[in-house]
């Protein structure tokens, strides 16, 4: 991460086709090699595109939510996994806050509606 621009690089080895909803096209997308024996999705990935980066406790009981920006991107088929760099408010809040490693991250501000839903799940929700 990067501290003094508010940069969190997130990385990962697949991704879902539809990253902009189930209601639009399939994003481009290659196959490539993974762990000798198999193969992993990926597709492009929108620069300046708005994201909502979710993660849950593994108690079901807390969850933290950030809105944010894709930056730049970075697909690494040698290391087998495509990095992406997430510009947010606050980084250092949001390291502070952390559940876990893994979050959910989909297209557009979402934050409203995670809120709505931790609610009605009686979920306890932070939004950094």
């Amino acid at each position: 991460f990067n501290p003094e621009e508010n940069i969190l690089v997130i990385a990962h080895n697949t991704m879902p086709l539809r990253m902009a909803g189930f209601d639009r096209e399939l994003q481009p997308y290659a196959l490539w090699p993974y762990g000798g024996t198999g193969v992993q999705i990926v597709s492009e990935m929108v620069i300046n595109q708005a994201v909502t980066l979710l993660r849950v406790a593994r108690n079901l009981r807390d969850a933290v939510v950030a809105k944010g920006k894709i930056v730049s991107v970075n697909a690494l088929p040698h290391a087998e996994y495509v990095q992406a760099s997430i510009e947010l408010r606050d980084i250092r809040q949001f390291l502070s806050k952390l559940l876990g490693n893994h979050h959910a991250l989909v297209y557009g501000d979402y934050v409203r509606e995670v809120k709505y839903l931790a609610t009605e799940l009686n979920l306890k929700v932070e939004e950094v």
